[in-house]
């Protein structure tokens, strides 16, 4: 699973990713800036989603997490992808991603009340982060482990498409039974490479 997630990133990579890093270094950005502007973006797309505007709030969030994909790129092309950044970015994403499902909670206890998504939303926000926590700590104890398939890119795709389409709750059916799995698997290939 890796093997694939990894040439499709090497190759999403070369198509837009360089291109437009070397344009926003041209005009002087930094990948701070572009870092904190996919947040402002995706937080304003999540005040689309908390008042019911999935459409709006899916498309805008799309352009949050496009800006996010950028700023690792234009870090390694500048020379500039130190600690500072990476654990900005990674604080950041987190932040990002908590904001987007909290306003889906929002929306399900104020706007149209929902006590199943409401559940289904806060699993997928627990495991969401249990899955970047597992991979964190692993890598902190020199412990390989990238298993499992709904990483951040994965549950992006899958909530952006599916709120432009308005249907959150087919969205945190998937994620939520997604994220609780896959963060399993990546847990038990953890203990499992640590045993080694």
């Amino acid at each position: 699973m890796e093997k694939i997630r990894q040439y499709i990133r090497s190759y999403l990579t070369d198509l837009y990713e360089i291109p437009l890093s070397k344009f926003f270094l041209y005009l002087k950005l930094t990948p701070s800036i572009v870092t904190f502007l996919g947040f402002i973006i995706t937080c304003l797309g999540s005040y689309f989603v908390f008042n019911g505007n999935f459409l709006i709030g899916g498309i805008i969030i799309g352009i949050g997490i496009f800006f996010d994909s950028i700023d690792g790129t234009m870090a390694r092309i500048s020379g500039k992808d130190g600690d500072f950044g990476n654990l900005l970015d990674s604080v950041i994403d987190r932040c990002g991603e908590g904001v987007i499902y909290l306003s889906i909670i929002g929306f399900f206890l104020y706007k149209q009340v929902d006590k199943t998504a409401v559940i289904l939303c806060s699993i997928t926000l627990l495991f969401s982060f249990m899955i970047s926590y597992i991979r964190a700590k692993s890598e902190s104890l020199n412990i390989e482990n990238k298993s499992g398939f709904f990483t951040r890119v994965e549950r992006s795709i899958i909530l952006v498409i599916l709120l432009i389409f308005s249907q959150p709750l087919i969205a945190l059916y998937i994620l939520s039974i997604g994220t609780f799995f896959s963060a399993l698997m990546r847990l038990y290939v953890g203990l499992r490479n640590a045993k080694k």
